[in-house]
């Protein structure tokens, strides 16, 4: 479903203390300056001074027009740092350490908390500061309290509880030079991975963290790329653009160099929200999902068709200007681009929808009988409106949800309600920033009236997980075919996997705080093997 995303994404860290015996020493003496970006894009650097006194750093972020300056002063050394103070956003904060306490002063604003040495300081869009996972890690140090002081703004305990660790080396080539870097690790609170390198002396290369798609890297490092390991392509990538009426949509036909042409195809259609050809939402949302499965469905001999959304990469157009139809008759485009293409065989052209891209896909195969299958992934049995309602309710009832987040979602069940009645009304605007004509095409669409004309073979594919559209759904969209004498239906619900198939992160053994945006590896081998016997 149409998802809500700040424009603004700035990285918010946590402090470190470590609860340990005897440690006691000093950064090592450094200065330099670290480049920042976010999925990919430069947003900013941060000057950084190591010396015998402290550390200072002073660092600019800017995104979507919002401009944050970020200065601190860390004094002493690591285990025995005196002193604090931080400058952002025309907030002021200083700090002391005092033997067993942490007073914290912003304006006429006091706090005390308890503080055990030695410990490790790190802040609010400070990236230098992860210098002392390195020091931590060599030291020996595991598990870790977190102390963050500018949660003290937010009336929040700064305390908080981590780990570190040293890893496996990595190499890179820097400039076309081959160079070892040395691999940390902190995990920290809501399992938030961050990665650290440092190089043979020690000092901090860059640290990224996966999760928010962030990286800062030494400005002598910005190019550096990890060997790879993977063998050679398996696939060839046509780039193409369709016209769609009056925008034009970018993207990529894959075709696969170890079968013959004509190639069977599958078209990936994402979810609501503006996505590349990918299946990503940079920085908020990056999965690669379509990514990965271009490089998995072309190594079994099928084409992969993945587009920039309208206004997405290099496609034109407004995708918050678009309506329902006017995404379906992109797609529509692209499927006419297939029929017209001269490597693609003509009765074996397959579409997938993900989300509302599962509204999408049954409704181009009633459109176009000769579609040889159907994938719908978490795609809802009911109208928009009624799952915008549905998911939550759903989400107010779960209970490892916080009370802040059952707070926001009690604030928003009447403003979404306000929403449909405008909508329903025919307004041009309502209480949140929706797109009325996008949510009115909706509730014009029946998925079960649409879904009863397709006869083509169809998987389905739900998450148990799923906090936007319930799993239910998926059973439901199977007896509407089972209903109409379509025996050519598969149902899979994954377990502990979300609506964007990611692996679920709470209380469960296979997240991987390393690698947060995975998508479960079952998901793309259910449908490689539904490809092979549908369209092979």
């Amino acid at each position: 479903m149409r998802r809500f995303r700040s424009n603004v994404f700035l990285v918010t860290l946590v402090c470190m203390m470590f609860f340990g015996t005897g440690l006691v020493s000093a950064i090592p003496p450094d200065s330099g300056k670290l480049v920042i970006f976010m999925a990919e894009q430069e947003v900013g650097y941060e000057d950084f001074t190591f010396d015998a006194h402290g550390l200072i750093t002073e660092g600019l972020i800017e995104v979507a027009g919002q401009r944050v300056v970020t200065e601190t002063s860390l004094q002493g050394s690591l285990g025995v740092w005196e002193a604090y103070e931080l400058s952002t956003s025309g907030v002021n904060l200083s700090g002391q350490f005092v033997g067993d306490r942490f007073d914290v002063s912003v304006g006429p604003l006091e706090q005390s908390f308890d503080l055990t040495s030695p410990f490790a300081v790190f802040d609010n869009n400070v990236f230098a500061h992860y210098q002392q996972v390195i020091d931590l890690a060599k030291s020996g140090a595991s598990e870790i309290t977190l102390v963050t002081p500018v949660l003290a703004l937010m009336g929040q305990s700064p305390i908080l509880t981590g780990t570190v660790a040293k890893n496996d080396p990595i190499d890179y080539l820097v400039n076309g030079e081959l160079i070892t870097l040395e691999e940390y690790s902190a995990i920290l609170p809501g399992s938030l991975y961050v990665q650290v390198l440092a190089d043979a002396d020690g000092h901090l290369v860059s640290v990224r963290i996966s999760a928010q798609s962030v990286e800062a890297k030494r400005s002598e490092y910005v190019d550096m790329q990890e060997v790879s390991t993977q063998a050679d392509k398996t696939w060839i990538d046509e780039e193409f653009i369709v016209d769609a009426g009056e925008v034009s949509l970018a993207g990529a036909l894959s075709f696969p160099i170890i079968a013959e042409e004509p190639y069977p195809v599958i078209l990936l259609n994402s979810g609501s929200g503006p996505q590349d050809r990918d299946g990503n939402t940079p920085p908020a949302f990056m999965t690669n999902m379509f990514g990965i499965m271009a490089e998995r469905f072309t190594e079994q001999g099928v084409a992969v068709l993945r587009y920039d959304e309208r206004g997405v990469g290099q496609s034109t157009g407004d995708y918050d200007q678009a309506d329902f139809t006017d995404l379906v008759n992109d797609v529509q485009a692209l499927i006419d681009f297939l029929k017209a293409h001269p490597q693609i065989d003509q009765t074996k052209i397959a579409i997938l929808g993900h989300s509302e891209g599962g509204y999408i896909a049954p409704l181009i195969a009633q459109n176009n009988p000769e579609i040889a299958g159907v994938v719908i992934l978490a795609g809802p049995s009911t109208s928009l409106d009624q799952i915008m309602i549905e998911q939550l309710d759903y989400q107010h009832s779960l209970p490892f949800l916080s009370a802040e987040e059952i707070s926001v979602i009690e604030q928003l069940i009447p403003l979404t309600e306000q929403v449909l009645e405008d909508a329903r009304a025919g307004k041009s605007e309502s209480v949140l920033p929706y797109n009325l004509d996008w949510i009115r095409d909706h509730m014009a669409h029946d998925p079960i009236a649409t879904i009863q004309n397709v006869n083509a073979p169809v998987l389905i594919i739900h998450g148990d997980r799923d906090l936007k559209v319930m799993p239910y759904h998926a059973g439901v969209l199977a007896e509407a075919l089972q209903a109409i004498g379509n025996t050519q239906v598969e149902v899979h619900i994954l377990p502990e996997t979300t609506h964007d198939f990611m692996i679920f992160p709470l209380d469960n053994p296979e997240y991987d705080p390393s690698d947060p945006w995975k998508v479960t590896p079952e998901l793309y081998d259910i449908i490689a093997e539904w490809l092979s016997h549908t369209l092979m």
